[in-house]
């Protein structure tokens, strides 16, 4: 929108996610899919060099929130310019493994041409854990209508697809976006966290989908699915 600006005030770093087989003792098998919760040298290399051909990007498994996709198209279609003034972004997510987590790394790297190599790497940027970050649900414009629909992020969990289990994060670190307009400012938290893998692994058990569940501002909650068809950019 015309005289709105989005200031990200903490730098999240993003990933890619490329299916990789793996075979080896540090892998949680999942049926369709593996995840490496301890990547081999070669899947690290592998994952570096995916980085540098994608210099820049974001990667990773996306998910936006479609239904307030559709309520702003709606609201687009039959309000006019004055719709405007009520529509948001919706929470949004993005998901990572060890390994893509390194491929984005890698990618920012190469933007900078500066290449991340592989004694760069440390324990930490390969830990066995699933990473969300999960951005807030944003106005369009900084008007009370929009602001008032608008939420920040304040946590996230897992839920097995029966509904019946929760893995709470094991770290979750807040970000700040700043929208700025003209007339005001204001601030919307998303979050960062993490999961142990093999957590997550004892909780779907033989469920291969599952649900990352985002809570926001007083009694506002969007369950996004990992459906099967997302498997395939979780190696």
């Amino acid at each position: 929108m015309a005289g709105l600006t989005l200031v990200a005030l903490s730098s999240v770093p993003v990933i890619v996610i490329a299916n990789v087989p793996v075979t080896t003792p540090g892998t949680v098998r999942t049926g369709a899919t593996s995840i490496s919760s301890v990547p081999t040298d070669q899947e690290k290399a592998a994952a570096l060099q995916i980085g540098v051909k994608h210099k820049g990007k974001l990667m990773g498994l996306a998910l936006i929130d479609q239904q307030q996709g559709v309520a702003n198209a709606l609201m687009a279609f039959g309000g006019g310019a004055a719709a405007a003034s009520n529509m948001k972004s919706g929470f949004s997510i993005r998901v990572y493994t060890p390994i893509t987590w390194i491929q984005q790394l890698s990618a920012n790297a190469a933007k900078l041409y500066a290449p991340l190599p592989m004694s760069g790497l440390t324990d930490e940027m390969t830990a066995p854990v699933l990473r969300v970050i999960v951005s807030p649900d944003k106005p369009f414009m900084l008007t009370g209508a929009g602001m008032s629909g608008a939420s920040s992020v304040e946590h996230v969990i897992i839920q097995d697809e029966k509904r019946e289990t929760v893995l709470q994060p094991l770290t979750e670190e807040p970000f700040v976006n700043v929208l700025s307009s003209a007339r005001r400012d204001a601030m919307y938290d998303g979050v960062v966290a993490t999961f142990p893998l093999d957590e997550l692994q004892a909780l779907r058990g033989s469920d291969k989908e599952f649900y990352v569940v985002v809570v926001g501002n007083g009694t506002r909650e969007k369950r996004f699915k990992i459906k099967s068809k997302h498997f395939e950019d979780l190696p």
